[in-house]
């Protein structure tokens, strides 16, 4: 048989053709590792390497079934026993009932991994996934045994939903990498790689003046049937605040002007109130023993759900396709709505807080809160102060409550180009003395 060196990867085993005879073709970064192409076509990755000072060889599988990456893996195992002395062939291969199943390895991932280091929504979106999408395709196969068409199936067979189909092969992704460190499946095996995640279209919807208008009578017409869920919706439009910092807000988080939320999905900021939104918390009764804004159904609990009620309200509405998470949105978009196109606007930040400094030194004698007095009335800047009152006179139905000024064509126009004013003022001269530019009692040439 002819003998030959080269880097084992799949497409270069896929590209060898065998002359009219067998041949072995070894990888050039593990020694002992190979392929062996019949004369047929077939391919089948070996090892060879020496038990006890006999040279030994060992057929792994198939290409085509087996990757190279999976074969390789393989192919340490072999080696490392046959280094130990432990001949491959002889060494027990494990029950397949002691084998950890991919339930198994789900349990673990959610007991030892979820609570350390993710939040407990995020938590619960694991969970969900767990139960519904990977335990019914694959929860029954062992770990080591699964391959990459089996999670290929499971994400195409998710194709109608291609953002939860992503989600779930990312957390598969993760789970398989975890399978590795606890050693229940060889280094570089993860069978989720190369699968191609679906093409996600990115959903944006704002609410125009009048759909505000609309939203803003019938929680009005609500306030009185379900007072808490009215309350906690125009927050989140007031405020720019997402589902989870309204639901779960306590009362030690509201300061005069402002809410501190200690932890968010971006960590923790600071959310500046304007009038309306600080006379919507005013409203809401407390609770005696209940540290939670908006108090649940039963003593000493809060909402768990926001869905269920924005459902009502936007059916009244006439906003059916408008989602809860829109309302923030809408919130980021008014500041500079009438200056710049959305896609280019930046979304709501956390505004400074009273203690807030910059990060870089200051010179002698330079007091920043001189400069910038907002930082300690957490004021919000003007743009994003007259976007508030749109919303706010949406929500009102108070007519002129949204602030905004009209603007003269002519006068912005001076502001953009001064050579303009001048040529204005000539022109009303003459207008006035009935002689108009380019006629023939025009003196100019």
């Amino acid at each position: 048989m002819t003998k030959r060196i080269l880097k084992l990867t799949n497409r270069a085993v896929e590209g060898l053709r065998a002359d009219g005879a067998d041949a072995v073709w070894w990888d050039r970064e593990l020694t002992g590792f190979g392929v062996r192409v019949r004369a047929s076509g077939r391919k089948n990755y070996v090892v060879q390497t020496r038990v006890c000072g006999r040279l030994r060889w060992f057929t792994i599988g198939p290409h085509g079934p087996l990757t190279a990456v999976e074969a390789r893996g393989r192919a340490l195992e072999i080696l490392a026993l046959a280094r130990k002395g432990i001949d491959p062939r002889a060494a027990a291969p494990q029950p397949a009932a002691e084998s950890p199943s991919v339930s198994a390895l789900g349990r673990r991932f959610l007991e030892e991994y979820v609570p350390v280091h993710c939040k407990p929504s995020t938590a619960a979106q694991y969970r969900r996934m767990t139960a519904r999408f990977v335990e019914p395709a694959i929860g029954g196969l062992p770990v080591a045994d699964v391959q990459r068409k089996d999670v290929a199936d499971l994400h195409y067979a998710m194709r109608r939903t291609p953002y939860q189909a992503n989600r779930t092969l990312g957390m598969l992704s993760k789970m398989f990498t975890l399978a590795e460190v606890w050693n229940w499946r060889p280094d570089g095996s993860n069978p989720c790689r190369h699968v191609r995640i679906y093409r996600e279209h990115k959903r944006e919807r704002f609410l125009s003046d009048a759909e505000t208008a609309r939203l803003g009578a019938v929680l009005r017409d609500l306030e009185d049937e379900m007072p808490s869920a009215v309350a906690a919706i125009r927050l989140l439009l007031l405020t720019g605040c997402r589902m989870s910092e309204i639901r779960d807000l306590r009362w030690e988080h509201v300061r005069e002007g402002w809410i501190e939320l200690p932890d968010s999905k971006t960590g923790g900021r600071i959310v500046p109130l304007g009038p309306e939104a600080q006379a919507v918390l005013g409203s809401i009764p407390r609770e005696r023993d209940n540290p939670w804004v908006f108090p649940g159904r039963f003593p000493g609990t809060h909402r768990t759900d926001l869905q269920k009620p924005w459902r009502l309200v936007r059916k009244r509405a006439g906003l059916d396709d408008v989602r809860i998470h829109d309302l923030r949105h809408s919130f980021a978009s008014r500041p500079g709505a009438r200056r710049e196109p959305h896609h280019d606007r930046p979304a709501a930040r956390p505004h400074p807080g009273p203690d807030h400094r910059p990060l870089r030194p200051s010179r002698p004698g330079f007091d920043p809160e001189r400069r910038r007095p907002h930082n300690r009335q957490h004021r919000p800047r003007p743009a994003r102060r007259r976007g508030r009152r749109r919303i706010e006179g949406g929500l009102s139905g108070k007519p002129g409550a949204d602030g905004r000024k009209t603007v003269n064509r002519f006068r912005r126009t001076k502001r953009r180009f001064p050579f303009f004013q001048g040529f204005l003022c000539e022109s009303r001269k003459r207008q006035e003395k009935g002689v108009g530019i380019g006629s023939p009692a025009d003196p100019s040439p």
